[in-house]
């Protein structure tokens, strides 16, 4: 039920009593996630970053996807995570990266 998911303000109250004892109290306690969006900007880099969305293989093959759509998404994820900000673009590039991957192993074998 709802009530045991929120209390007193926090979410995910029934997990943070079970976990007394068990995770640093300023883990348990945090109100806050985890944000990785700064390894997924790396992991796009060492990728080739603009380069690689430039040039990515379901656009010029299979016309898939436009690579000047993603190189602009590309460059403004970037520009969201090192300020900070929420980049929702991340999932969307890391699966049009997945998908080019799949696309170049099928294509190689």
């Amino acid at each position: 039920p709802e009530s045991h998911r929120w209390a007193d303000g926090q979410f995910r109250t029934i997990q943070r009593r079970a976990m007394v004892g068990r995770l640093p109290e300023a883990v348990r306690l945090r109100t806050s996630k985890a944000d990785f969006g700064h390894l997924f900007v790396e992991a796009f880099q060492l990728a080739g970053g603009h380069d690689r969305f430039a040039n990515l293989s379901i656009a010029r093959d299979c016309d898939w996807v436009r690579a000047d759509d993603l190189v602009d998404r590309y460059t403004r994820l970037d520009a969201e995570v090192r300020s900070g900000r929420f980049a929702p673009d991340i999932w969307p590039l890391w699966m049009v990266l997945a998908v080019d991957a799949w696309y170049l192993s099928t294509v190689s074998t």
